[in-house]
């Protein structure tokens, strides 16, 4: 059975049994050593733009919006010598990488041999960037075909260039040509998402993920297999474009005796292409499982990474809160970090200013956790609260003396809402209507933005003070020792007096309180208390977390 049959015939397995002499021989052209270090990703920003304008049969229109957007990005890039520089260390070794393919594929050789000696060819790269590299030749390839093609008509060079090679007029072929273009395009993109996995792969950090760790070994024994498949499909992509050019001499040419001008050449398409048309979709097939595989271990790549970030911001905050502070800098710090570009991660309800940490030294912090769906009416009342709280504060202060009231941090309390919202999902514009009518409710200061708070803060919020969605609020005094991991409960019930929310203070309120159905009821319905001293009703309370058990 023939390689490519051998692997055409619908497995979903990544690799077969029958594979394993192949793998042998993939892994034999590899040079273990001495890679050459190549930034890629201009080169897949060039592949993926070649693609996009190459991939349709309408003819670009150079004057359409998005046309010209495209262009004035690529002149912006160009711009740049970083980028330029990056792009002339592939050029010479794709221009004879290219040479290398359309020479091969005029012989007509076998596919999997073909692929072999490329990738021999491609030794000294590493797999991310054999794999580029053949993507971008067989681009250059496509892209200059699909040039000619688009400009046959309207451009005197073109329309040479293409009776020299014999081109037919894809425009006036298009119900003949469409199901193969198609066939093509779908493989092309394929490969295209296969390249960009493995990139992928290798850009992983490896202070979080390294090669020796389960994950990527995992995926270090998939992407050789998965770089043989993708320029096996760029062998059979240039065949297909070599065999429409005509240059295979597939094509009967003959000249028109019904046309007076003897240049005007008609061409047969009966005859089939170099690529068999099933060929292309089987190797589609192929190469999208092995996406499949690759995407999934990808993710349990970043999973891994993520995990790995997570703990190098966990493990230094367990450490700050078993350690003494001069102040509650580095702590408030460690909790709501600064981006790179703007050192100002608070906002001020009232006036929508933006703030830095440093406006929170030495004062006790209330800080709110909880996630988007907290409710308006419990925001209202929070916010009801803090106003009786601050006046309940100055008035003690007027009355007691500062110095009684909160000890020696005598700056004062704030306020600071913290928004915990789950990494994994994307940040849509719904969620941030919703954070933004939230933020605009909170008169005290909340996070600017909750992509500031990271996945290891969060991580502390739940396992430290056991956050889980409801909302919390953890104190911490102006040394940012926490002096209660909840103090929401004791805030409902006690309201103003809750301040300075420890536990002495708390129970110190609770021995100065008795049950008794006014206490309950706090002035929630008044009739209550009315229908039991009027009307010497009984009154059953019905309710709790747990009312079915």
């Amino acid at each position: 059975m023939a390689p490519q049959q051998q692997h055409s015939e619908g497995h979903d397995q990544f690799t077969t049994s029958d594979d394993n002499v192949m793998i042998k021989q993939i892994l034999a052209t590899h040079a273990n050593h001495n890679f050459h270090k190549v930034d890629l990703r201009p080169h897949l920003q060039i592949i993926k733009k070649i693609v996009q304008h190459s991939t349709t049969l309408e003819c670009t229109n150079v004057h359409d919006e998005e046309v010209s957007s495209h262009m004035e990005s690529l002149d912006e890039k160009i711009r740049k010598v970083d980028f330029v520089g990056m792009l002339e260390s592939l050029a010479y070794t794709i221009h004879k990488i290219s040479n290398e393919i359309s020479c091969k594929c005029f012989g007509g050789g076998d596919a999997h041999w073909t692929t072999v000696e490329l990738l021999k060819s491609l030794s000294k790269f590493s797999w991310d960037a054999k794999v580029v590299v053949a993507l971008a030749a067989f681009g250059v390839t496509y892209g200059e075909f699909w040039l000619v093609v688009e400009l046959y008509q309207t451009h005197p060079l073109a329309k040479s260039i293409a009776l020299l090679k014999q081109l037919p007029d894809i425009f006036e072929q298009l119900e003949k040509l469409k199901p193969r273009f198609e066939a093509l395009w779908s493989l092309i993109k394929a490969m295209l998402d296969v390249t960009k996995c493995i990139v992928q792969f290798h850009e992983l950090p490896p202070q979080y993920i390294s090669p020796n760790q389960p994950p990527m070994l995992v995926a270090t024994a998939l992407i050789p297999t998965a770089v043989y498949w993708t320029i096996r499909s760029v062998v059979a992509c240039v065949s297909d474009v070599i065999g429409l050019i005509g240059l295979d001499h597939k094509y009967v040419i003959y000249i028109s005796p019904s046309l007076p001008s003897p240049l005007f050449i008609h061409l047969c398409l009966s005859i089939p292409f170099t690529v068999e048309a099933g060929e292309l979709s089987n190797l589609e097939h192929k190469v999208n499982k092995i996406h499949e595989h690759l995407t999934k271990q990808l993710e349990i790549c970043n999973q891994h990474v993520d995990e790995m970030k997570e703990l190098e911001a966990y493990n230094p905050l367990v450490q700050l809160f078993e350690t003494s502070q001069v102040d509650n800098m580095n702590i408030l710090k460690a909790l709501i970090p600064a981006s790179k570009d703007d050192l100002r991660p608070l906002v001020y309800g009232p006036t929508r200013t933006r703030f830095g940490i440093e406006v929170l030294r030495y004062k006790w912090s209330l800080l709110l956790i909880s996630d988007l769906y907290i409710s308006r009416e419990e925001f209202t009342i929070f916010n009801q609260i803090m106003c009786e709280m601050r006046w309940y504060v100055k008035q003690k202060t007027e009355i007691l003396g500062l110095q009684r009231i909160i000890g020696r941090f005598e700056s004062g309390f704030q306020v600071v809402w913290i928004p915990v919202v789950d990494k994994t999902l994307p940040w849509t514009e719904t969620m941030q209507r919703d954070y933004d009518r939230l933020q605009a409710t909170m008169p005290e200061y909340s996070v600017h933005q909750p992509s500031l708070i990271n996945p290891g803060v969060i991580k502390y919020f739940k396992e430290m003070w056991h956050f889980n969605k409801k909302p919390i609020l953890v104190v911490l005094n102006g040394l940012g020792k926490v002096e209660n991991p909840n103090a929401l409960h004791m805030l409902w019930i006690w309201r103003s007096f809750a301040f300075n929310f420890s536990s002495n203070q708390e129970k110190e309120l609770w021995s100065s309180e008795t049950w008794r159905l006014e206490f309950l009821v706090d002035g929630i319905d008044e009739d209550i208390l009315r229908w039991v001293k009027e009307e010497e009703q009984f009154i059953c309370l019905y309710g709790g977390e747990d009312i079915i058990g």
